[in-house]
């Protein structure tokens, strides 16, 4: 069974389950049948969400929604990942706008009929969850999701999500400056905009890179401590929207970055945005690897399925016994 999700500008999501039937038994030609379930699977606008905003509006989904399939303890789970913002208007600040990350219970089914679309009283916020003592969402029972509300003046998510590794990357656009304060709109002035790059854990909403590279240096000499702070974002971009983030393969290289070889061997990804000079993630701010935790690596190492193969010369290789020899 195939299936596609996607949103719509009233702020709901759907889930579409197509199923394509053969039929020969009857010995003749071959019928086809096509069925199709749709199945509105959330609505998160504003009105339904129990909030209203200055326009009356409701949240819009300009964008397709961001899927994820991981195993967790063996159990395959499902993540739908998305932001709200009025695209058309970017500049428009009378809308309350999140970042969701929704759970699909219905992995290799089309969804029952006892199904219920999803609103944002069956989700946690990130606040919530990150204080929950719960870790992950996959563990607090009766919540389908979490989402993060964008709350700078106008801030809304006008691009696709990039779900990678346990993280999840997404970038928003606001009218405030770098500090996050509300732009002012002046005569013959622009106003000041900036856009921000998040990432964040998948499942617990955690802050998991050190964005900004800053570190801290605590104490003297050998009893010196550096410790690096995880940030939720960071500013990408000013006067400018953001388009999804990028993922950039490295070359296949040993330990010490010279050519790959049989006992040693690796590869990593760099992750980029907009027009920042360095990587927003690569292997100097991502502090975990593929051993200690996905959501902090970008090591692909263990985790990509190895392919093998043998280069031989086959030229001078006898023809089969009894192989026609007339050529």
């Amino acid at each position: 069974m195939d299936r596609l999700y996607f949103a719509d500008t009233g702020g709901y999501i759907w889930r579409v389950d197509m199923k394509t039937n053969v039929d020969v038994s009857d010995g003749g030609d071959a019928s086809l049948t096509l069925n199709a379930q749709i199945t509105q699977f959330a609505d998160l606008g504003a009105e339904a969400a129990g909030g209203t905003t200055s326009d009356g509006d409701r949240r819009k989904f300009f964008y397709e929604p961001d899927t994820a399939l991981r195993l967790t303890n063996g159990v395959p789970k499902l993540t739908i990942s998305i932001g709200s913002g009025y695209r058309t208007h970017p500049m428009d600040t009378g809308d309350e706008d999140r970042f969701y990350v929704l759970l699909d219970e219905n992995i290799y089914q089309a969804p029952g009929s006892g199904f219920t679309t999803i609103t944002e009283s069956d989700l946690m916020t990130v606040t919530e969850l990150r204080s929950s003592g719960k870790g992950s969402i996959l563990n607090v029972a009766g919540k389908r999701g979490w989402y993060y509300p964008l709350q700078l003046n106008g801030e809304k998510a006008l691009a696709t999500s990039l779900t990678f590794l346990d993280k999840v990357l997404f970038t928003t656009f606001a009218m405030a400056d770098e500090h996050g304060v509300a732009s002012v709109v002046e005569v013959c002035e622009p106003a000041v905009n900036t856009s921000r790059a998040y990432v964040l854990d998948l499942l617990t909403g955690q802050p998991v890179i050190n964005l900004d590279r800053e570190t801290e240096v605590a104490g003297e000499g050998d009893t010196a401590t550096i410790t690096e702070t995880k940030d939720d974002f960071l500013v990408a971009g000013f006067n400018e929207i953001l388009d999804t983030p990028q993922l950039i393969f490295s070359k296949l290289t040993d330990s010490s970055g010279g050519t790959c070889t049989v006992d040693s061997c690796q590869q990593s990804v760099s992750i980029r945005i907009g027009k920042l000079d360095i990587p927003i993630v690569d292997s100097g701010n991502s502090g975990g690897n593929a051993d200690s935790g996905f959501s902090g690596s970008v090591d692909l190492t263990e985790i990509l399925p190895r392919l093998y193969w043998r280069d031989e010369d086959i030229s001078g290789s006898q023809k089969l016994e009894g192989a026609d020899s007339s050529d």
